[in-house]
């Protein structure tokens, strides 16, 4: 009787680790990423800053989410340029850059320096506010 309880607990076991290491593949953290840079780049789950230009910047001025699913919610997107003193910090509602961001990006005469797109809000697809880690670019010219 021992040994068949000791052989049933074995496979009860068994059974529970697999079922929670399936769930465990199914559930997948959402990406935040910034525009058309390559995601495994410019996005939160990077931790280094990432090189790169206005024009890169300009050219998709959002974040996104992926899964899609998910939502940006807000943002805040502050900017050090080379130099100079920190412009910002400006809170955004949605994904999109505001046109006040684009257009102080187009006006500056050496885009160098830093942004910083902190406090990142997203509502998934559960319906459960969160928030994910900043993700930062080293702004260079070309």
């Amino acid at each position: 009787m021992k040994k068949l309880f000791l052989v049933f607990a074995s496979i009860v076991s068994v059974h529970s680790s697999l079922s929670f290491a399936q769930k465990g593949n199914q559930d997948t953290t959402p990406i935040v990423r910034f525009g058309k840079i390559a995601p495994s780049t410019a996005s939160n789950a990077n931790r280094s800053p990432v090189n790169t230009t206005r024009e890169e910047i300009l050219s998709d001025p959002r974040l996104i989410v992926d899964p899609q699913t998910n939502k940006v919610v807000s943002f805040t997107f502050s900017m050090l340029p080379k130099g100079r003193d920190l412009i910002g910090p400006f809170k955004i509602k949605g994904a999109d850059f505001t046109p006040e961001i684009i257009k102080t990006l187009i006006e500056m005469r050496d885009p160098e320096g830093k942004i910083l797109i902190e406090d990142i809000r997203v509502m998934e697809e559960d319906k459960m506010l969160r928030s994910y880690n900043s993700i930062i670019l080293n702004l260079v010219s070309k």
